[in-house]
C-alpha cells in the first residue's frame, strides 16, 4: 500500500520488483558469489520482469486483452467509476508519520514535539507578539462530551488568542495591560467559562478579581447582522465572574487616548518590549576632585585632652568654620588637549582629556594617636573602583559632555600605588566639564559632590517597527537615596549645651539614622526619521527642558511619554542628563529655578517642542529649589536652650484602631534564620542588638540576604530566637612609638620577661608600669593596658631574662558587644482581603484643636468595619510634642492620636549651614554612608513601546478597526507579583466553531436545513473544509463534487467507534494532504471517486450500527474477479523492509481537564512474544496530542498500525478492459486469480563458475524452469535448471544469475486503491493485498488485547 501515497509522498508510486529497494541478505550473497555490481543485479531483475510479461504458450487458449482503438461508449464512460483512494494504510504503514514538510498539517498530526501556536500542552511564550498582517485566523474544532458507550468524557481544547490589539498603560506605581485577541473565526458553540481563562500557565481565577476584567464577543456572520458596532468589544461583553476591575472609559473597551484629538478614539495599537538598548541613565560615578569626608559625628573634649582635640580636628576641624574636614580625593580631570586647565571649560568634539589618579596620600601619623590610615584606605578604595570602571571604549558623561576612554594603564591597580595612573579620553559630544589638580588643597580648591564628575552613561534607543502616528514610551524608574547608620544631626543640641555637657563631663552622642531619602534623576529625548543619514542631527523634543524622576524608596515607578508625530517611522534616543547639568540650568533658589517635566505617574501634561510634534507625559512641570534638592536629614534643626520645640510631625503614639481580619494579618513566610560568618562576625541574615545600650538609636542592626533592612512589619525578630553574644572587638592604637633603653637610672624603656614568656617587669621613661602592661600571651589580653611589647621585635637576653622594646597606646573598641538573633520575613496578603466600601487609601485632615499646628494629614485605609490603619502623608508644621489631634474616618470612626515626635525648627539662635547641600541631585555621594540608586547601574529602562495608527475618519465608523466574523477575547489586567511577565492569553474551549452538521448528536442523519453546531467529528470537519467558502475551499470546489452521502456514513462511523478530533487549524495547509493525513487516524480513506471527494471507512463495519466488525467475511464483499483472461501487465510492488519491521508503538494523546490544562498521556503496545513481538523491537512514536483526547482512540490506532505492519506484503497494478471494471470503485474488494508466469524477488539465485547454486530460497533436488542471464548480455534466456546436492552440471548456467518461473495459481483478495483510464483505452487498477483467514476475516482487524502487551 505504500505505492498509493498521496501527492506529498516521496515514495515511488509504482515500486516494481526491480526497483532500488533494500536487498535481502540472500540477494547480497548472490551478488557476492558472482562478483556482480548492484547495477548489474538490478538490470537482470528488469530484464527478467520484461521476459515474464511476454505472452507464453500457456495463454494459447486465453483471449488476448487489447485496446480496439474504438472510443468508449457513453454507458461505459458513465458506468466506469474512475478514482483514486488515499488509503489510511498508506499513512499508518509508514515507520514514521508524515513530516511537516511532507504533509504540512496545522496540528502536526505526525509529530508535535515542536509546539503549535494555539494548542500546545505545557508551555507558553513569555511575551505575546502582535499578529502579523496576513496571519492565518485559526479554526477551533472541539466538543466536550461523553462517548456513546459511556466509557470516557473526551474533547475540549485550550486555545491561545491571536493578538490583534494591545496597549500598556503606566499608572505610577504599577501598569495596566489591555489586550484584544481572537480565538478564531466565529461563531463558537459557547462562551468560554471564566474559570478556564489563563495567562501563560496561570489561571486567571486564581488572581484577585479586583485586578482584572475579561471580555468575550462572538461576531456572528449573518445577513441580519450589519455589524453596526464594527464587531468591537463593549463593557456589556464582560464575561460573567471574570474579574471586577473598574472600567476606565465607557462603551468601547479598547480605545486609546489620542493626544492630537484630546480624547479616546479607536486607534490601532500594538505594544512590545524592546529587547536591547532599553536601559538608560548615568551611573557608576567616579569622583572628580571631590574631597573625602569622614562620617560626621560629635567629639566631646574633656579637660582639654589632646587626643580628643586631635580627634575632633580630624573629623570636624578645630579652627575651621566647617562641619566636616575635607581631605584631598587624589583623583581629578586635569588636562584638556594636554594643557593644564582649572575650573569649568568647554569641551569640543575631538578634544582630548587626561584624568589622573595620584599616588600621594595623607601623612599616616597625623592627628596622633588616631592617624589617617583610615582616610588613605578610603582613598585607595575610591581609586581602585575607578580603575575597575574605566576601560577602553567605554562612554562616560563628564558634566554635560560625552567622552570615551581611549587609553588606560596596562596593568590593574594594586594598593599601595607607587606611581600616578593616567587615563585618556576623547570628546564625542560637546559640553562643559570641571578641571582641577588631583592633589589640590581641598580647603581652597575642591569640586562639590553635586559638581561635574565622571559617570558611565547608557543611552536607550527605540525604533518604530511600523509606520505610526503616535508613539508611547513606557519607562520604569527606580530612584532613591539611602543613608545607613548616619549621625542624627537633626537632634544635635546647640553648641552652648554641648559646652555645658563637656564642663560637667557628661557624655553625649548622636543617635543614628538609617532611612531612604529623596533623589532626582534627569534625562531628555531626541528623535529623527528612520532612514535619515548618519550625519542628520537628532531633534530634542523636550522643549528646551528636561524630564525628571523623583524617588524616595526602591519601589519602581511607571511613567508614559506620548509623542504625536507625522505618520512615519522614527528612532528615539533617551539621553541621561547629569545632576550637575540640571543644577546649573534648572535647580536654584525659589525665585530663579526653571521648570523640569517631573514624571509622577499620574496626570497628563502637554509640551510643544515645535513643528507637528506634540509631547505629553504622566506628570507636571515642577520647580526644584535648593531646599528641595537637599534632604532633611542633613540639616541641624535643634533650637537654642529654653526655646519651645515645635515643627513638622515625625511620629504619633498609634497608627491603628480596631482588629484586622484574620486573613489580612501579617503572616510569617519564612522560618527564623541566621547567617553569620563565625570568624569575621560579618552578618548576612539576622539581627544584631547592642548589648550595652540596646534602646539607643541605631542599637539594632538587621540584614536579610546581605541587604540592610528595617525591622517592622516585613522583617521581625523574637527575643526568644537568641543565638549567641558576639564579644566586643578592640584593637591596639599606638600613641608613642616603641623604644628600648636599658641600664639607665632615670629613663629606662623596656618590657622584661622570663625565658618562658612570663611578664616580669615593665618600665616606661623610668616609671614602673608593670601593672598596666599587656602580658606577652595574646590569650591574656588586658583591655585596660596602656603599654605593650613592640610587635615582632627581637629581645635582648641578659641575666636569664629577655628585654623587649616597649610602646604606649590603648585598646579602642572597633565593635561593641552584640547579641545575635534570628530574623524572619513576613507578608501581608492584601490580595486576599479587599478594602471595605469607602475604605480605600485616602488622605484625612484632623479636626480643629487648640494648638498652632496645621497641615498634618494621614493616609488611612480599612479592611473591616471599625478597623483602620494609617501613615503620616503630610507632616504639616507648627506642632508641639505631646499635642493631641482627632481624626474622623469615612465610616464615622473617631480616633485621637498624640504627637510623640516633631522635626524641630529654629525659632531663635544661630542657624548652621546644612551638612550635605543638594545631595538629592548630587552625582557623587559626599559620605561613604550614602547609597544612591545610580551607584551600580542605570536607574531607568524602557519597558514598553505602544505604536498607534490613527484611523481614517472618512471611512465607515470613522475608520475604526473592524473585527467582523471573529471570536474576540479581551483582557484588562493590573500588573502584580503574580503577573509580572505576561504570557499568552488563552481560553478553554468546550464547543468550537459552529459548522454544518452531517449527523445529529444522537447519530441520526442531520437535515440540510439544520442549524450549525460545534463538532469534533473529523468527517464533518473535512466536509466543511471542502464545501465552506468561509472555512475552506468552497469557493474553488463545487458543492456537487462532494459525496455528501458517503461523508454522512463516515461521520456515523467516527461517532460509533469513538474517533474524535479536538484540535486547531492555525497554519496554512494543503487541504488534500491535511484530510488524507488526518483521515488515516480515524480509519478513514480519502477518496476521489467519479470526480467526487469523499471519506470512506477503511475497514469493514456493521451497516446498521457503523461499529467496526472484525468478524465480517470479506470474501462475501468481493465485487469482481480478475484472472489472466481479463487482465494484463500485472506488476507487483513489495513493501520495503522497513515497512515490514515489527515495532513497539508508543502513542501519545491529550488528557483534558475541563477549564484547566491538558496533560500528555503515553501508552506503549507491542506484539506478545508468542505472536512474533519482542522487547527488543525498535520503538516508533505516534504523536496524537494535537487532536486525540481519548485513550481508547489512541490505543485503537496503535493496534491497527501494528497489525498493518505485520500483515501487509505487497500491492499490485494491472490493466483490464473498461467492461471488466464497470462494477468496482476505489475501496471495493476484488479477487485476483492468475496462472500466468510471474517473477518474485523471493526466488532469485545464481550459479558460480563451478556450478554451485546459491538462491534466496534453498532449492531441493529437481528441475526448475528459470530465466537466466549473464553479466554483459542484453537478453534473458529461458531454460531448464537441474539441481542436485546444491549444484548443476549444465555449463550453460555457469556464472549466471537466475529467477524461477512461477507456474502455481495465485488466488488473493485485494482492495482497490486506484482506477484510471490510460491513453490506450485500458483501465489501470491498483490494489493492496488483504490477508484473510480461513473464515474470510481481515488479519488487520484481529485486535484482541491478548495479542498485545500494553503499558500505560
Amino acid at each position: 500500500m505504500a505505492s498509493i501515497q498521496g501527492p506529498s509522498s516521496d515514495m515511488d508510486p509504482l515500486q516494481r520488483s526491480y526497483s532500488r529497494r533494500s536487498l535481502l541478505p540472500a540477494e547480497q550473497q548472490i551478488i557476492d558469489v558472482l562478483g556482480l555490481t548492484l547495477d548489474e543485479y538490478w538490470e537482470f531483475c528488469r530484464l527478467a520482469d520484461c521476459k515474464a510479461k511476454e505472452r507464453g504458450e500457456e495463454y494459447a487458449s486465453i483471449p488476448e486483452i487489447v485496446a480496439t482503438g474504438e472510443p468508449l461508449t457513453t454507458f461505459e464512460i458513465i458506468s466506469l467509476v474512475v478514482g483514486v483512494l488515499f488509503s489510511a494504510a498508506s499513512v499508518l504503514l509508514q515507520p514514521d508519520p508524515p513530516t511537516f514538510e511532507q504533509a504540512p498539517a496545522a496540528i502536526r498530526t505526525a509529530d508535535i514535539r515542536g509546539q503549535t501556536r494555539f494548542a500546545e500542552l505545557f508551555s507558553f511564550d513569555s511575551v505575546q507578539d502582535l499578529a502579523a498582517l496576513g496571519s492565518i485566523i485559526p479554526l477551533i474544532f472541539a466538543k466536550r462530551e461523553q462517548l456513546p458507550d459511556g466509557s470516557e468524557v473526551v474533547g475540549g481544547i485550550r486555545a491561545k488568542g491571536l493578538l490583534l490589539w494591545s496597549q500598556l498603560l503606566s499608572l505610577g506605581s504599577h501598569q495596566e495591560l489591555k489586550m484584544l485577541t481572537t480565538l478564531g473565526l466565529s461563531e463558537l458553540g459557547a462562551t468560554p467559562d471564566a474559570q478556564g481563562l489563563a495567562i501563560g500557565d496561570q489561571l486567571l481565577r486564581n488572581y484577585q478579581e479586583a485586578r482584572y476584567r475579561a471580555y468575550f464577543k462572538d461576531n456572528i456572520a449573518t445577513a441580519a447582522n450589519n455589524f453596526d458596532s464594527g464587531g468591537r468589544i463593549n463593557l456589556s461583553d464582560a464575561i460573567t465572574n471574570a474579574g471586577q476591575l473598574p472600567a476606565d472609559i465607557d462603551g468601547d473597551v479598547f480605545l486609546a487616548y489620542d493626544q492630537l484629538k484630546n480624547n479616546f478614539r479607536p486607534l490601532l495599537s500594538g505594544t512590545r518590549t524592546p529587547s536591547s538598548q532599553r536601559a538608560f541613565g548615568c551611573h557608576s560615578p567616579i569622583s572628580n576632585g571631590s574631597p573625602y569626608f569622614l562620617p560626621y559625628d560629635i567629639v566631646q573634649i574633656f579637660d582639654n585632652e589632646e587626643t580628643l582635640r586631635n580627634k575632633r580636628d580630624k573629623i570636624n576641624g578645630l579652627t575651621l568654620d566647617l562641619n566636616v574636614r575635607p581631605y584631598a580625593g587624589r583623583q581629578a580631570m586635569e588636562r584638556l588637549n594636554n594643557a593644564v586647565v582649572t575650573g569649568t571649560n568647554q569641551i569640543d568634539v575631538g578634544d582630548t582629556l587626561t584624568f589622573r589618579n595620584s599616588a600621594a596620600r595623607e601623612a599616616p601619623d597625623a592627628f596622633p594617636p588616631h592617624g589617617l590610615e583610615d582616610v588613605n584606605t578610603a582613598i585607595d578604595t575610591r581609586i581602585n573602583n575607578a580603575d575597575t570602571l574605566v576601560n577602553v571604549g567605554d562612554l562616560f558623561a563628564f558634566g554635560s559632555a560625552i567622552i570615551q576612554c581611549q587609553k588606560r594603564p596596562d596593568t590593574p591597580y594594586e594598593s599601595p600605588q607607587g606611581n600616578d595612573r593616567q587615563f585618556e579620553f576623547v570628546c564625542k559630544e560637546q559640553g562643559f566639564g570641571y578641571f582641577q589638580s588631583a592633589d589640590a588643597d581641598p580647603l581652597t580648591t575642591a569640586n562639590k559632590p553635586f559638581g561635574q564628575h565622571l559617570q558611565r552613561v547608557d543611552i536607550a534607543t527605540i525604533t518604530n517597527n511600523r509606520v505610526c502616528d503616535q508613539t508611547e514610551i513606557g519607562i520604569k524608574s527606580v530612584v532613591f537615596k539611602r543613608i545607613d547608620n548616619f549621625a542624627n544631626v537633626n537632634s544635635e543640641p546647640p553648641a552652648e549645651i554641648l559646652q555645658e555637657y563637656e564642663k560637667d563631663k557628661q557624655g553625649f552622642s548622636l543617635g543614628r539614622v538609617s532611612t531612604f531619602q529623596t533623589r532626582y534623576s534627569f534625562f531628555k529625548i531626541k528623535f529623527r526619521e528612520v532612514g535619515a543619514s548618519n550625519d542628520t542631527a537628532f531633534t530634542d523634543i523636550s522643549a528646551g527642558q528636561i524630564f525628571a524622576v523623583r524617588g524616595s524608596n526602591p519601589q519602581p515607578q511607571y511613567n508614559t511619554i506620548r509623542i504625536n508625530h507625522n505618520p512615519g517611522q522614527y528612532e528615539f534616543k533617551i539621553i541621561p542628563v547629569t545632576g550637575s547639568t540640571a543644577d546649573g540650568l534648572y535647580v536654584d533658589i525659589d525665585s530663579q529655578s526653571n521648570y523640569v517635566q517631573l514624571l509622577t505617574g499620574t496626570g497628563n501634561n502637554v509640551i510643544y517642542p515645535g513643528g507637528n510634534i506634540r509631547v505629553s507625559y504622566t506628570g507636571a512641570p515642577t520647580k526644584i529649589t535648593d531646599l528641595m534638592a537637599s534632604n532633611d536629614e542633613f540639616f541641624f534643626k535643634s533650637v537654642e536652650a529654653g526655646t519651645p520645640v515645635q515643627g513638622n510631625v515625625r511620629a504619633l503614639n498609634k497608627y491603628t484602631v480596631g482588629e484586622l481580619p484574620e486573613e489580612a494579618r501579617w503572616t510569617r513566610i519564612t522560618d527564623p534564620i541566621v547567617d553569620q560568618n563565625a570568624d569575621t562576625a560579618e552578618l548576612t541574615t539576622g539581627v544584631y542588638v547592642n548589648v550595652d545600650n540596646p534602646t539607643a538609636p541605631g542599637a539594632v542592626y538587621a540584614k536579610w540576604e546581605g541587604e540592610i533592612v528595617e525591622l517592622g512589619s516585613v522583617y521581625q525578630y523574637d527575643p526568644a530566637d537568641f543565638v549567641k553574644t558576639v564579644p566586643a572587638v578592640k584593637e591596639w592604637h599606638t600613641t608613642t612609638s616603641g623604644t628600648r633603653v636599658l641600664d639607665s637610672v632615670t629613663n629606662d624603656f623596656y618590657v622584661q620577661t622570663t625565658t618562658g614568656g612570663v611578664l616580669f617587669a615593665a618600665f616606661f621613661n623610668g616609671v614602673n608600669v608593670t601593672s598596666t602592661t599587656q602580658a606577652p600571651s595574646p590569650a591574656d589580653q588586658n583591655d585596660n593596658a596602656l603599654y605593650r611589647i613592640v610587635p615582632d621585635s627581637i629581645p635582648v637576653s641578659a641575666g636569664g631574662f629577655l628585654y623587649y622594646p616597649i610602646e604606649k597606646g590603648e585598646y579602642r573598641a572597633t565593635r561593641t558587644a552584640l547579641n545575635l538573633y534570628k530574623i524572619a520575613k513576613y507578608e501581608f496578603n492584601q490580595d486576599a482581603v479587599p478594602f471595605v466600601s469607602g475604605g480605600g487609601p485616602t488622605d484625612y485632615s484632623h479636626e480643629a484643636y487648640g494648638g498652632n499646628g496645621s497641615g498634618l494629614k494621614v493616609n488611612a485605609s480599612s479592611f473591616a468595619v471599625g478597623q483602620w490603619q494609617w501613615i503620616i502623608s503630610d507632616p504639616g508644621s507648627g506642632y508641639q510634642q505631646g499635642e493631641v489631634v482627632r481624626f474622623q474616618f469615612a465610616d464615622g470612626t473617631l480616633v485621637d492620636v498624640q504627637i510623640t515626635q516633631v522635626d524641630t525648627v529654629f525659632i531663635n539662635g544661630r542657624i548652621r549651614p546644612g551638612l550635605n547641600p543638594k545631595d538629592a541631585i548630587a552625582d557623587y555621594p559626599k559620605f561613604d554612608l550614602e547609597k544612591t540608586s545610580h551607584q551600580d547601574g542605570p536607574e531607568h529602562e524602557v519597558v514598553f513601546v505602544n505604536e498607534m495608527v490613527r484611523p481614517e475618519e472618512d471611512k465607515p465608523d470613522f475608520g475604526a478597526a473592524q473585527y467582523n466574523d471573529l471570536s474576540l477575547l479581551g483582557l484588562r489586567v493590573l500588573a502584580g507579583k503574580d503577573w509580572s511577565s505576561m504570557g499568552q492569553l488563552s481560553a478553554y474551549i468546550k464547543e468550537g466553531i459552529k459548522v454544518e452538521r452531517l449527523i445529529n448528536d444522537d447519530g441520526t442523519t442531520a437535515s440540510l436545513t439544520a442549524d450549525p453546531a460545534s463538532t469534533n467529528n473529523f468527517a464533518e470537519i473535512a466536509f466543511n473544509l471542502l464545501v465552506s467558502s468561509r472555512l475552506g475551499a468552497g469557493k474553488r470546489i463545487p458543492r456537487d463534487t462532494i459525496d455528501r452521502d458517503a461523508m454522512v456514513v463516515a461521520a456515523k462511523f467516527c461517532r460509533a467507534n469513538g474517533f474524535r478530533f479536538d484540535g486547531v487549524v492555525g497554519d496554512r495547509v494543503g487541504l488534500r494532504e491535511f484530510i488524507h493525513a488526518n483521515a488515516a487516524f480515524n480509519l478513514l480513506d480519502f477518496s476521489i471517486v467519479g470526480g467526487k471527494f469523499s471519506l470512506t471507512p477503511s475497514v469493514p463495519y456493521n451497516p446498521a450500527t457503523f461499529v467496526i466488525e472484525p468478524a465480517q467475511d470479506i470474501t462475501k464483499s468481493v465485487k469482481a474477479l480478475f484472472t489472466d483472461g481479463n487482465m494484463k501487465d500485472m506488476q507487483v510492488s513489495f513493501l520495503p523492509t522497513q515497512e515490514r519491521q515489527l515495532f513497539k508503538a508508543t502513542v501519545a494523546y491529550r488528557q483534558e481537564e475541563e477549564n484547566g490544562f491538558s496533560s500528555q498521556r503515553v501508552t506503549q503496545l507491542r506484539f506478545q512474544d508468542i505472536d512474533g513481538g519482542s522487547d527488543g523491537d525498535p520503538e516508533e512514536f505516534i504523536d496524537l496530542t494535537s487532536f486525540c483526547t481519548s485513550a481508547k482512540h489512541a490505543k485503537r490506532i496503535a493496534q491497527h498500525k501494528l497489525l498493518l505492519r505485520k500483515h501487509s506484503e505487497h500491492n499490485i497494478q494491472f490493466k483490464t478492459t473498461p467492461s471488466s471494471a464497470l462494477s468496482i470503485a476505489p475501496g471495493d474488494y476484488i479477487k485476483v486469480i492468475s496462472n500466468a508466469s510471474h517473477t518474485t524477488r523471493f526466488n532469485n539465485g545464481s550459479v558460480d563458475e563451478f556450478g554451485g547454486v546459491t538462491s534466496t530460497t534453498a532449492l531441493a533436488d529437481g528441475t526448475y524452469t528459470v530465466f537466466f542471464w549473464r553479466p554483459g548480455e542484453t537478453e534473458v534466456q529461458e531454460g531448464q535448471l537441474q539441481v542436485a546436492d546444491g549444484k548443476t552440471g549444465d555449463e550453460v548456467f555457469f556464472s549466471s544469475i537466475f529467477t524461477i518461473k512461477m507456474q502455481n495459481q495465485q488466488k488473493r483478495i485485494y482492495r482497490v486503491t486506484s482506477l484510471t483510464i490510460d491513453d490506450d483505452g485500458f483501465v489501470d487498477i491498483g490494489g493492496s493485498y488483504q490477508k484473510v483467514d480461513q473464515a474470510g476475516r481481515l488479519a488487520i482487524l484481529n485486535a484482541e488485547n491478548a495479542l498485545f502487551d500494553v503499558v500505560d
